[in-house]
């Protein structure tokens, strides 16, 4: 039971908002892991395609966009109430780290 407490602060605290940001974000990485698995595509037409070989990867990039989303609403929930308030510096510094 205590794995899941931090779902019950998380979720409990302002459940359609961080349910919306999970079903987001797992919508936006689902889109993306199976744009990039070549699974599905937008052009001429939106056309999902899914042979018999890709069945576990399918399940697996399934699984890890919506890990995916509920890391990125337990995180923005850890942002929004965290003591600590982050200064532009840090911002600064952190954004000069992806470009390198």
């Amino acid at each position: 039971m205590l794995c899941f407490f931090a779902f019950k602060i998380v979720y409990g605290s302002n459940p359609i908002l961080f349910i919306g940001l999970t079903i987001l974000a797992f919508t936006l990485f689902w889109i993306f892991f199976n744009v990039s698995d070549k699974l599905l595509y937008f052009s001429p037409m939106l056309y999902f395609y899914l042979p018999n070989d890709t069945i576990v990867g399918f399940i697996l990039s399934n699984v890890s966009a919506l890990l995916l989303g509920v890391i990125v609403s337990m995180n923005i929930y850890l942002l929004r109430n965290s003591s600590i308030k982050l200064d532009k510096s840090f911002l600064f510094f952190a954004r000069c780290s992806l470009i390198r």
